[in-house]
């Protein structure tokens, strides 16, 4: 199993690209909301947009050798995805922004100020009660299969 793990390394070792030697500097949503705050080595987001916007306005810093290129940012409709790819020499590297046009769908978002998170779905309401409900009724379901009893017949 090591020699396999360690041949595959050796064959996806070169087409990787590491964050160090490229990346955003600096991303800014002018027309929408990210819902976690930017970080450069963070490569996959969700967008909030109106139902009026069809595009992401992008803000962006990146070094002078690095190319950025936009991909599908054109009619967006809710659950949509665009692609900022950075390239440079031979490497790329991709940032994907999920896109929520309906603000009833989202359930979870970063708020920047107070720097807390902000649910209104029904399971992170109520975690701490279903979660060991569920595992108490599956062990005891478990323990019953396992340990039943057999009544002898008797003659």
């Amino acid at each position: 199993m090591k020699k396999i793990l360690f041949i595959l390394l050796i064959l996806l070792l070169p087409n990787m690209a590491y964050a160090e030697d490229f990346y955003l500097n600096d991303l800014k949503i002018l027309n929408g909301v990210l819902s976690l705050p930017f970080d450069s080595l963070n490569t996959e987001y969700t967008v909030e947009l109106a139902e009026t916007e069809f595009q992401i306005d992008f803000d962006y810093k990146v070094s002078e050798d690095v190319t950025v290129s936009v991909m599908d940012n054109y009619d967006l409709e809710n659950d949509s995805i665009v692609t900022l790819i950075l390239s440079k020499d031979d490497k790329k590297l991709e940032y994907h922004f999920h896109v929520l046009k309906d603000e009833a769908v989202s359930t979870f978002h970063y708020d920047l100020e107070n720097g807390s998170e902000q649910t209104d779905h029904f399971m992170y309401k109520y975690k701490l009660y279903i979660i060991p409900s569920v595992c108490l009724f599956l062990i005891i379901i478990v323990h019953k299969i396992l340990f039943r009893k057999h009544k002898k017949k008797i003659i």
